[in-house]
């Protein structure tokens, strides 16, 4: 039996795909502890069906056709396998695993039919361009066989070049399919292939000349009909009835970025601007608009027909009639739906006057902690918000991992959110107004946000680390995750020590951990100038040890200089 989980256990989703209204999958967590869980009452509670209680995991997102699941899942370094299952997770097969040298992570499977599968893999990215390899399955996914490989400095003729940011591939049939990316300007990246991605031919789609805008890969239903979304700057859906040989463009009534879009069927689109939902049943022919309850760049969007939609981020919404109306799925049902950036009235004040009640909410990589306050507390609360200092709009402030959303509730009118962020600038912004949270405010929301009950601390020998490492411009980005694979505790500035050669970082894990409930801690090192020979980070953690190699190795920037090792957060 798998383990059953509410609904708020399933956050954060990094994936969600509903086959119907009331069945669908969801990869959870973070890396590399991803979960694959089931839905089979429409979001309201999910059973954990990760192969191998737990000892395979996927590698981020799966790809669902019915009751069969593939996803890609990484077995080592440069080693790859695809997990099968054709029962809805009941029982599960494993291919054979593929080394890809220059390998660094493994995308979702493109399932063209029951035998053939295409699945792209990772060969890193640096300063708005990414690499990949493709690779193809004629047997269903059991065994992988390489096709073709990005150009790098030198781009030959029949390959995908290097520029862009790839988000893979989408085949019509075994043979025709389409690679397509994000360019931050100039023309769009879409290539076409005809002999099953061995060579590649540059494409293109009408009327779409120059744009920041993401292509995002083709859907198609069945071999004939297909959907292509383009987003970004420029908002477009083209659709083709011969398989691709032609496209024909609709323009969504949108102004502005255009961020998530989902295609659940022939002729059906959504799309989520900052400011609300359009979508369409008809191939563009004609659009309907709802307003948007929730912050745009927070939620991702996963629909099931032109009525009903699921938005996965902070939590788990759903709509049933075209996004007019959305409630909440999850077990805090009084967490707030709507970041501050949706405010758009004239206030200049932080806090409007008169809440009945204030909601906080804590969210680090996931929701960990809540509170609801009444009486006295809410004029308190507000009275101290309003009174914070200014925050200089010219600072530059790094992004906040740790913030509390507390939504302001009324007897008359809409609910006001402000984000409190715990680090960085400790900034206090309600959209608009930002000001600066003081010590004695901050010190305030940890003391109502305290667990009622006494934890334990976390012991050093209950906690495992992971630790993952890839280019990033011109430094290495090294990932650790910490672990907790004992029981609820509390962890309170528990060591975690990085150490690469001449450097030695030690930065610290803080904050409740459930049983199995990861932090992930993040470095960069760079100006590396001796040899290039077996680098690796090691990290420590209690009595837990990790190590990796680091690939690839970081840009030597000035000879004579120190390596620089130093946290990200």
């Amino acid at each position: 039996m798998g383990l059953l989980l509410s609904a708020l256990a399933l956050l954060p989703v990094q994936w969600l795909q509903m086959v119907d209204v009331r069945h669908g999958y969801a990869v959870r967590g973070n890396y590399p502890g991803y979960r694959l869980v089931r839905t089979s009452d429409g979001g309201r509670t999910w059973t954990d069906v990760t192969p191998g209680k737990g000892t395979v995991h996927p590698s981020g997102a799966a790809t669902t056709v019915g009751r069969t699941i593939v996803f890609g899942t990484q077995r080592g370094p440069r080693t790859f396998a695809v997990e099968r299952s054709d029962d809805g997770g009941r029982t599960w097969r494993m291919s054979q695993p593929f080394t890809d040298p220059r390998g660094l992570g493994i995308g979702p499977p493109d399932v063209v039919d029951a035998r053939h599968l295409f699945v792209a893999v990772d060969q890193g990215a640096a300063a708005g361009s990414s690499g990949e390899s493709l690779w193809a399955s004629s047997d269903g996914g059991s065994t992988w066989r390489f096709v073709s490989r990005t150009g790098f400095s030198v781009t030959r003729p029949g390959q995908l070049p290097f520029g862009c940011d790839k988000n893979g591939y989408g085949f019509a049939t075994p043979s025709v399919g389409w690679a397509t990316a994000f360019c931050a300007g100039g023309r769009p990246f879409v290539y076409r292939t005809d002999d099953g991605g061995r060579t590649w031919q540059k494409a293109s789609l009408p009327g779409l000349r120059s744009c920041q805008c993401n292509v995002v890969p083709p859907r198609f239903f069945g071999r004939r009909l297909g959907v292509i979304a383009v987003t970004g700057t420029v908002a477009r859906l083209y659709w083709t009835h011969d398989g691709g040989s032609t496209w024909r463009a609709t323009l969504p009534p949108v102004a502005g970025i255009v961020g998530a879009v989902a295609t659940p069927g022939w002729g059906t689109a959504w799309l989520i601007t900052r400011t609300g939902i359009v979508r369409t049943v008809d191939e563009g022919a004609t659009w309907q608009k709802a307003p948007l309850p929730f912050g745009a760049g927070a939620y991702r969007l996963d629909a099931v027909d032109g009525r009903t939609a699921f938005a996965f981020g902070p939590s788990l919404l759903e709509t049933v009639d075209g996004g007019r109306h959305w409630r909440g799925l999850r077990t805090y049902p009084a967490c707030p739906l709507q970041e501050p950036d949706t405010l758009h009235d004239g206030s200049s004040v932080l806090v409007p006057p008169g809440a009945r009640s204030v909601v906080l909410c804590r969210y680090g990589y996931e929701l960990a902690q809540s509170a609801r306050i009444t009486g006295n507390a809410v004029v308190l609360l507000t009275n101290e918000l309003d009174a914070l200092p200014p925050l200089s709009r010219g600072i530059g402030c790094p992004v906040s991992l740790d913030s509390v959303l507390a939504t302001f509730r009324y007897r008359h009118g809409a609910p006001h959110t402000v984000r409190i962020d715990r680090s960085g600038c400790s900034a206090a912004t309600n959209g608009r107004v930002l000001r600066h949270a003081t010590l004695p405010v901050l010190e305030r929301l940890t003391r109502i946000l305290q667990p009622t009950t006494l934890l334990r601390p976390c012991a050093g020998t209950q906690l495992g680390i992971s630790v993952r490492t890839q280019g990033e411009n011109t430094s290495a980005w090294i990932g650790v995750t910490v672990q907790n694979r004992g029981g609820r505790c509390t962890a309170t500035r528990v060591p975690v020590t990085v150490t690469v050669p001449g450097s030695a970082l030690t930065m610290h894990v803080s904050g409740t951990l459930e049983h199995g409930g990861t932090q992930l801690l993040v470095a960069h090192w760079s100006n590396w100038c001796g040899s290039t020979v077996a680098i690796r980070v090691v990290v420590e953690a209690g009595s837990a040890l990790a190590e990796a190699p680091v690939r690839p190795l970081p840009v030597c920037l000035q000879h004579g200089q120190p390596a620089r090792l130093s946290a990200s957060h």
